[in-house]
């Protein structure tokens, strides 16, 4: 017996197949066109034509048949019938295939050209038939089945590869998931030529199947969740990963439907391959009933090259989801770090105090915008905080800010701190950077400066340290506070607690001395009656009433500084006050040598007062300057000048001046320059409590041997004619 062979070919179902002339490639129909001439050259009654199979033994899906009678068709379908006995015998050469109880006539077998045989056909009769053309019949047959085989083959090639390069461009020109699964199962399913097309994906947690969708006829999908996937053959090929080919799924027991089976199909044939890609198993394609015939190795290696692909597709769609979510959060997180950013920067710029940040070569890293006014910068009001973060908008003042960065003070980062902001050629005196810079230190010192407004400024200035990844120190916080309002504040409050107390005891040593005081003072001038003109007593009772009289002076002094007194404010000429000043102080002033000058401005608005302690103010001003000049020939000048919303009034001196050392304690009060004996140390107290009362202040500037310049500044009020 000549050995089988096997010709993957399209033969169509079982039946009498088309009429007219074949289609080149179309075996079907090929085959039953020569089977029907040679009925009708033999002049037999019908006939069958059976092809082997792979493996041997004839195929009963792959028979073609024409004109049999009922018994025939009986003989094909009963599985244990004397046709299908006599076929899986074999035979012995055509004779042997002679019965005439069946009723066959001749057996012509087809042979290929290499001699191997391919099949037989049937030719049914009661009689033999003899024809000497049969034997050439079955090697044309065999040379037409080869053709139309080849041509068939070459055909569904040039299908797949239609179909293969439609799923190669959707590959290559989407990441749409749904549109990839889509055109790539539709084409698996032209490919194959099969009825349905399952994928079933798994959890990628926890790697069981849990989802499940099948495109048939319809272009729509068929969906199933929640699937078992503990059983089937879809299972064990994932669980496997290598693909499963089951022709008859009826006799196989893996067969699960709820997972292998479709809704709404008969499930006859299962073919599936895993989807696997880069050593993950992604789920599985499942192709089910093949339209014709049973799946081959073909079917499979051409599911496993697609499946590969559609793998693959899975895998970078589920990458790209990943960066997209990926982006959609680090694009959030750039829009919080903004956010958080704009509102340190907020902060940080508005801390009245100034911050800066400097690396270990003293260089300027970050600072904030006190920073920068403390060096003079003259920048723009920043933007309200609560409109910066609603933007959104970056503003930064770092050495590394990105381009379109508002950066307003790019032009002291990167430069060394004590040059930008300071304008020194070396670092500051006392500066204690160093120490947190090089050995991690916290520090803290005074400084006093002189301001902008060339007055002392003192500050606060400390550092921390910034460590790096490495715990080493990498940069410094320098924070420079002004403290001299606090400084101000801290004296006024210190000088007001020994106010009270030495008010009180001020307060308490007058009315004590004014009782005794009183009586002597009375009786002194008892004295002064009754004692004659020209005793000589009359000169020590004399010196008894100055000295009374002085004391008496003091105790009033006492009581007025102890005294909290009241002020009646009224729109004042600031020149009339000084006139009655004058007046008050003439009899005091006539000394030959003493040369008094006023210029007092003309059209001086009227400032907010109490006329009596300014008059007060200006007569002690003047027996001050009178006193400096202790009788030598000099001059007092006083002088009204308005300056812009101000009213400056200076008492000048030609005496000898005052020391630097004590200019900074001439308000305090009992303190004074004077001889002992020649002063109380109040009356500059005083004139700079009643100044302070009237919201203004004084200025003294004096130089040795030279004189002696008090100014007195007034605010005007508000309304006050230009």
């Amino acid at each position: 017996m000549t050995a089988p062979v096997h010709f993957a070919f399209d033969t169509g179902p079982l039946g009498e197949g088309a009429t007219g002339a074949p289609r080149p490639g179309d075996v079907q129909a090929a085959l039953l066109d020569l089977l029907q001439t040679v009925i009708r050259m033999s002049g037999g009654e019908g006939g069958l034509m059976l092809l082997e199979a792979a493996g041997g033994g004839p195929d009963w899906t792959r028979t073609i048949t024409h004109n049999l009678s009922p018994a025939w068709q009986a003989q094909i379908e009963t599985p244990d019938s004397r046709l299908r006995r006599l076929v899986s015998s074999g035979g012995d050469g055509p004779a042997g295939w002679r019965d005439a109880e069946l009723g066959i006539g001749a057996a012509v077998p087809v042979i290929l050209a290499d001699g191997r045989r391919a099949g037989i056909i049937l030719l049914t009769g009661s009689a033999p038939v003899e024809a000497p053309w049969l034997d050439d019949l079955g090697h044309v047959a065999g040379r037409l089945l080869q053709v139309q085989t080849s041509y068939a083959v070459s055909r569904g090639r040039g299908r797949e590869l239609a179909a293969l390069n439609k799923i190669a461009a959707t590959l290559t020109s989407t990441l749409q998931l749904d549109e990839i699964l889509t055109s790539t199962i539709d084409g698996i399913r032209e490919i194959l030529n099969v009825e349905a097309v399952s994928l079933l994906l798994l959890d990628e947690e926890r790697g069981e199947l849990i989802f499940k969708k099948t495109l048939g006829e319809d272009p729509d999908w068929i969906f199933q969740y929640s699937l078992r996937a503990e059983r089937g053959l879809v299972s064990e090929c994932v669980r496997g990963g290598r693909p499963l080919l089951v022709n008859t799924v009826a006799d196989d027991p893996r067969f699960y439907p709820e997972v292998d089976g479709v809704a709404g199909f008969k499930t006859r044939s299962v073919l599936c391959a895993p989807l696997a890609t880069r050593g993950q198993t992604l789920g599985a394609v499942e192709v089910i009933n093949k339209r014709d015939g049973p799946f081959d190795l073909h079917d499979q290696d051409l599911l496993v090259s697609m499946t590969a692909s559609v793998a693959n597709a899975i895998y970078h769609s589920r990458l790209f989801h990943q960066l997209t979510v990926a982006n959609a959060d680090l694009e959030a997180s750039r829009w919080e770090v903004v956010r958080s950013r704009n509102t340190l920067r907020a902060l940080f710029d508005g801390i009245p105090h100034a911050i800066y940040i400097v690396d270990r070569d003293y260089r300027l890293v970050a600072l904030n915008r006190a920073s920068a006014q403390l060096a003079g910068a003259d920048l723009p009001a920043p933007p309200p905080a609560e409109l910066l973060l609603a933007a959104g908008q970056p503003q930064t003042n770092r050495a590394d800010a990105a381009p379109g960065e508002k950066n307003p003070f790019g032009a002291f980062v990167g430069q060394v701190c004590y040059q930008a902001l300071f304008r020194r050629a070396e670092p500051c005196v006392g500066c204690r950077v160093a120490e947190t810079l090089f050995a991690g230190q916290r520090t803290q010192r005074a400084e006093r400066r002189w301001g902008q407004d060339d007055q002392v400024a003192e500050w606060d200035v400390s550092t921390y340290p910034i460590l790096d990844e490495h715990g080493q120190v990498a940069q410094a916080v320098v924070f420079v506070q002004d403290v001299t309002e606090k400084r101000r504040l801290e004296v006024s409050l210190a000088q007001s607690e020994k106010l009270a107390a030495v008010g009180q005891l001020a307060a308490g040593v007058a009315h004590e001395i004014n009782n005794p005081l009183a009586a002597i003072i009375a009786n002194t001038q008892l004295l002064k009656r009754e004692l004659p003109a020209e005793d000589e007593r009359q000169e020590s009772v004399q010196l008894i009433a100055l000295a009374s009289d002085r004391a008496l002076q003091v105790v009033r002094n006492l009581l007025d500084f102890a005294r909290q007194e009241r002020y009646e404010f009224a729109p004042t000429d600031v020149n009339v006050s000084i006139r009655n000043a004058f007046a008050l102080a003439a009899p005091l002033l006539r000394d030959p040598a003493l040369k008094l000058v006023t210029d007092l401005a003309p059209d001086l608005p009227p400032v907010s007062a109490s006329l009596d302690h300014l008059q007060g103010v200006w007569l002690n001003f003047l027996l001050n300057a009178r006193d400096a000049l202790a009788g030598q020939e000099g001059e007092i000048q006083v002088i009204s000048r308005r300056q812009g919303n101000e009213v400056h009034v200076l008492v000048a001196d030609t005496g000898a001046g005052i020391q630097p050392e004590r200019l900074p304690r001439l308000f305090e009060p009992f303190y004074t320059t004077k001889k002992s004996g020649q002063g109380t140390g109040l009356g500059l107290f005083t004139c700079h409590r009643i100044i302070k009362q009237h919201g203004g202040h004084i200025r003294v500037d004096s130089q040795l041997g030279r004189g002696t310049v008090f100014t007195v500044v007034l605010p005007l009020p508000a309304g006050a004619p230009v």
